[in-house]
């Protein structure tokens, strides 16, 4: 599961990027891509595009 958890924070929104593997069912997919070890790059790469978008 993904998804963005969003929080009201004094002055704004604090958000909260997860990703669950526990329930994928293609893993294989994932390792092939190495999206795994990848992954948190990526989230923060999306979190920061956000905040520019938003501020």
């Amino acid at each position: 599961m993904w998804r963005y958890v969003l929080s009201p924070i004094e002055g704004g929104t604090m958000v909260t990027e997860q990703f669950d593997y526990s329930t994928n069912r293609a893993n294989w997919f994932l390792r092939l891509m190495n999206a795994i070890s990848t992954n948190e790059v990526s989230m923060r790469k999306t979190l920061l595009n956000l905040a520019k978008h938003f501020s």
